[in-house]
């Protein structure tokens, strides 16, 4: 393995980058897994464990490296020499991102503790494809509407997207809402606050009192 390090302009190598990291085996290496989720593009080892100051890495004959290069979470490209954390979803494009919505619509065990029914949380996504935000965007604006292969949950403070689902029912499944019901709809009359008490006392009924519940997330179904 070579020692040669690859220097950004005006970088120097005097310390290491995190202090206090360890001597106990475990601990250097769950440190190091975090560093290099962290860290998101691909580093070679030598680099990666001065930087950090986990100079075991550095010894193909360790337990430490050997633990290290065997991670689940650990991969290396033996074309490049380097070295990255393998994410939980193999996203690469748009593509990926519907495929990936679609087979946990279908798949309801591909769920995750941070997943919403069949969906994902956005921030769940971009931890596996960093353009995750846009590309969703850019799905969700696409025309006309029944053409969307997804579905979002924005938040209703920022209208930000926070879930996003697989779509289902698309094209000419989409079916316009019946002009007799829109009628209808737009027909009904809510009764004032003051009427509806009155009503509900002839009725011999009396309306109740909801204790605030305040939600942590406010969502609006787009």
């Amino acid at each position: 393995m070579s020692t040669n390090l690859a220097l950004a302009d005006g970088e120097v190598y005097s310390q290491p980058a995190d202090t206090g990291i360890g001597v106990h085996e475990s601990t250097q290496l769950v440190a190091a897994i975090d560093a290099l989720k962290r860290r998101g593009n691909p580093v070679r080892l030598e680099d990666f464990a001065l930087m950090h100051g986990i100079q075991g890495l550095m010894d193909e004959k360790s337990a430490l490296f050997c633990r290290f290069s065997a991670h689940p979470k650990v991969q290396y490209d033996k074309k490049t020499d380097l070295w990255s954390y393998k994410p939980d979803y193999n996203v690469h494009s748009p593509a990926d991102v519907v495929e990936l919505l679609r087979e946990k619509y279908y798949r309801p065990s591909a769920l995750t503790p941070t997943s919403a029914a069949s969906g994902m949380r956005v921030a769940e996504l971009r931890e596996s494809y960093p353009p995750a935000r846009e590309v969703v965007d850019e799905l969700m604006s696409v025309q006309p509407f029944e053409d969307r292969e997804v579905l979002a949950l924005r938040g209703k403070r920022d209208g930000a997207v926070k879930y996003v689902f697989w779509n289902p029912v698309r094209g000419d499944e989409v079916k316009p809402i019946d002009s007799e019901f829109k009628e209808l709809w737009h027909g009904l009359q809510v009764p004032d606050v003051v009427d509806l008490a009155a009503d509900l006392e002839s009725e011999g009924l009396s309306a109740t009192t909801m204790a605030e519940n305040t939600p942590k997330q406010q969502h609006a179904w787009i």
